[in-house]
């Protein structure tokens, strides 16, 4: 009887381990312990209404793990965060800030290692599999920093299916 309840003890430890993290935005993998994500440095920033992602704050290209503060280990989202730059500026008109030039060649060479590619389709960014035709539409978006600075972001992320 002993034995039979080990193994039964075992077996539910075994399936219900949740998996270590890849940090690739673009697979399937959902079913994390938001502890690992901790430990391996990421930090929580809050993004509002009630949600939270876990991310490298420190770095230009980082992943992220969207959750919400009424399930704190059931990743909802998640996707990566690319800072283009930051901007010094007086103006109001985020608009043209957001309209400013950038290159793609930094941000292509961090998602090679995903097998993706990055290009700009009538002012839209779209992330194509380099394997296949399905595509992934991005937002770009300025960050107000201070009353002078302004960071420019590229931005990803896939909800989880239910």
């Amino acid at each position: 009887m002993k034995r039979i309840i080990l193994i039964s003890f075992c077996l539910f430890f075994f399936f219900n381990c949740k998996e270590k993290p890849t940090y690739n935005p673009f697979d399937d993998q959902f079913e994390l312990d938001r502890n690992e994500l901790i430990k391996s440095g990421m930090d929580t920033v809050i993004v509002g209404c009630g949600y939270y992602n876990l991310t490298f704050k420190s770095k230009k290209f980082s992943p992220f793990y969207q959750y919400h503060f009424d399930d704190d280990n059931e990743v909802l989202a998640k996707g990566f965060i690319y800072i283009i730059d930051s901007i010094h500026s007086k103006t109001s008109n985020l608009d043209s800030i957001k309209s400013l030039n950038y290159s793609l060649l930094d941000i292509n060479n961090n998602l090679k290692k995903f097998n993706k590619i990055l290009k700009k389709e009538n002012n839209k960014l779209i992330i194509s599999r380099i394997d296949t035709a399905k595509n992934f539409i991005l937002d770009k978006g300025v960050d107000w920093e201070n009353n002078s600075t302004f960071v420019r972001v590229i931005s990803f992320y896939i909800e989880k299916e239910l």
